[in-house]
């Protein structure tokens, strides 16, 4: 945690930023490296600050037969309740002392205690409402290749029942994936196309309450009478989360993510390589909400509105990337390996919602009386958003007879999300090592012990992780903004600018010791680590009594410095080849103070 802002490490899958790992087939994975130190992460220069994580998908094999593979798996996953409610008598002395604490009368008479001590506890509500479900995947690959094609078909499912009581809750994903690498001559091409449907069906109402209502509701009370009508209480005198999730209506999700990425890397010498990459990923996802009325006995209501919402996102995301790459080897002891190249990444977001109230309470269809909702129909949840980043950058590699290793690497970046004064940025890191067991003098220990490596980096990275257009003054409808003659009347919302936003910073120092043993058998890395983020970017906190939303500012300071330790150690015998690890962590954070005080003074301005 090195911020107080957005912590979330940037997602690379083959080579295009800003996946979801989420929506991946487990069984397409090939690698996955997270990248923590400045170092290695400064070639993706913006969102990199919190670290990178590299996912690599499989790929098939030049001169290799064509394989079918299949990989299956089902179990029931069970809900474990970490606590457990008293007794219901217990529950009863427990209160009536809480009342005497509070100078009131008690609740509840000794008899009326006897009693639930005689008759036992009720079910608990939260075992009413939590059961085990049923999860599968299967997962069919092609892999194979030929001397100059080689690829992967992969298609999978996943089917995971809802852990909560009620009508066919759950999830259903589907896979497919194909990538192709084809080499013509010195020109080399790979296409990867991807897509996933995810389709979720669930309660309409809030799990985190659902579960918190349930678990505090004392056992001498029933969730269902002998009529089948759901209950309430004096703990929950508004709704019955069981009367929710069976009769309260659904909520369904049906998501769509196409990915796709184009390749090509043309070899113009032996040492020389221009590449281009254009990917692109298409999600559309779809929200359906429809409330049922439930009522309650002996009073409550859930669903009263009977609203029916229609919420529609759909989201393009493109990249694309020119790089040219110089990498030779002189006097076989000099390696030297520079790229260079530019991207743009563009997103382009829409959404559209309607909400409808007073539906028909069997089809959810407008009948006489509905009406839109104005308050969550309006036109804040609707429009298009565009956003964009274009960068430079760069990495100059050297190394001298894998003993002595330098980097430096840089990377300008443009973003649309602030003032044109404000949008370019500069985010430099450099790196070194120096291999010991490379000296001759360490001959001994190498062959007999293992290596040992020493490292260091120092860089700055960015962070732009802030909500768009906000350094600009946006106007919006208000509905009901004030009332007049007894009736609601609209008005216009604004939102103030701060035109002096600019980049979040974070500079790392990263110094460590990779060290091996048993020949190698057994491996050792120590790091000290040093994170500064500077000029936090955070929203400013002002009473409601304001009357107006402001926007973010830089605001703040944030050390963040530790040490980690990883052991690692490989077993091969005859026929399998183990691998153990072991990762332990010790951190700091500590707010330095916060600052921005100018930037904020000038927006209480109006600026």
């Amino acid at each position: 945690m090195s911020t107080l802002n957005d912590n979330t490490p940037l997602v690379v899958i083959d080579g295009i930023t800003g996946g979801d790992i989420n929506l991946l087939n487990p069984q397409d994975i090939e690698s996955v490296s997270v990248l923590k130190d400045a170092g290695s992460a400064a070639i993706y220069g913006s969102r990199s600050a919190n670290g990178v994580i590299l996912v690599t998908t499989k790929k098939g094999k030049n001169n290799s037969r064509t394989t079918v593979n299949y990989n299956g798996q089902a179990g029931i996953q069970s809900p474990h309740v970490g606590y457990k409610p008293v007794h219901s008598y217990e529950n009863a002395i427990l209160r009536n002392e809480a009342m005497v604490n509070a100078g009131l009368q008690p609740i509840y008479s000794p008899q009326q205690i006897r009693d639930f001590q005689q008759q036992g506890d009720q079910q608990w509500f939260l075992d009413a409402i939590l059961k085990d479900s049923w999860q599968q995947s299967h997962n069919l690959s092609l892999t194979g290749g030929n001397a100059t094609t080689s690829f992967l078909v992969s298609a999978g499912v996943t089917d995971q029942r809802s852990n909560l009581v009620g009508p066919d809750y759950g999830l259903r994903r589907y896979n497919y994936r194909m990538n192709l690498t084809s080499n013509y001559g010195k020109l080399k091409l790979t296409s990867i196309l991807a897509y996933s449907r995810s389709e979720i069906r669930e309660h309409s109402y809030s799990t985190g309450t659902l579960i918190v209502d349930a678990g505090r509701t004392p056992t001498y009370y029933k969730i269902k009478d002998d009529q089948g009508r759901y209950l309430t209480n004096d703990v929950l005198t508004e709704f019955n989360p069981l009367g929710i999730l069976e009769q309260g209506g659904y909520r369904t999700h049906d998501d769509d993510n196409l990915l796709g990425n184009l390749n090509a890397e043309l070899s113009v010498t032996k040492d020389f390589k221009l590449k281009a990459v254009f990917g692109g990923r298409l999600l559309s996802d779809h929200q359906f909400t429809r409330v049922k009325q439930v009522n309650f006995y002996p009073s409550g209501t859930y669903g009263a509105d009977r609203n029916t919402n229609d919420d529609n996102n759909k989201t393009l995301f493109t990249n694309t990337q020119l790089l040219a790459e110089f990498a030779k080897t002189f006097n076989k002891s000099h390696n030297v390996d520079v790229l260079v190249g530019v991207a743009n990444e563009s997103t382009t977001a829409k959404q559209n919602s309607i909400h409808l109230k007073y539906t028909d309470p069997e089809l959810g269809t407008p009948t006489t009386g509905t009406i839109i909702d104005p308050a969550t129909s309006s036109a804040s949840n609707n429009g298009t958003t565009e956003t964009s980043l274009n960068s430079l950058f760069g990495r100059a590699s050297y190394s001298y007879q894998n003993k002595y290793y330098g980097e430096f690497d840089f990377r300008v970046d443009a973003s649309s999300k602030f003032a044109p004064q404000n949008r370019g940025a500069f985010f430099p890191s450099v790196s070194g090592g120096y291999r010991l067991t490379e000296e001759r003098f360490m001959q001994n220990y190498r062959n007999n012990i293992g290596d040992l490596k020493l490292r260091a980096s120092y860089g700055i990275l960015g962070n732009q992780s802030v909500s768009d257009y906000q350094y600009l003054r946006t106007y919006g409808p208000f509905q009901n903004a004030y009332g007049f003659n007894n009736s609601g009347v609209g008005g216009t919302a604004i939102s103030f600018a701060n035109p002096d936003l600019r980049w979040e910073r974070a500079a790392t120092l990263n110094i460590g010791v990779d060290a091996g043993f048993l020949k190698n058998s057994l491996t050792v890395a120590i790091d000290y680590f040093n994170k500064t983020t500077r000029d936090i970017l955070l929203p400013p906190i002002v009473p409601g009594t304001f009357g107006a939303g402001l926007p973010s500012y830089n605001a703040g300071k944030v050390q963040n410095h530790g040490w980690e330790l990883t052991v690692n150690y490989y077993l091969t015998t005859q026929n399998f080849k183990h691998s153990f690890s072991f990762n332990v962590a010790d951190s700091k954070n500590k707010v330095l103070y916060l600052e921005g005080g100018d930037q904020l003074k000038a927006m209480m301005r109006c600026r």
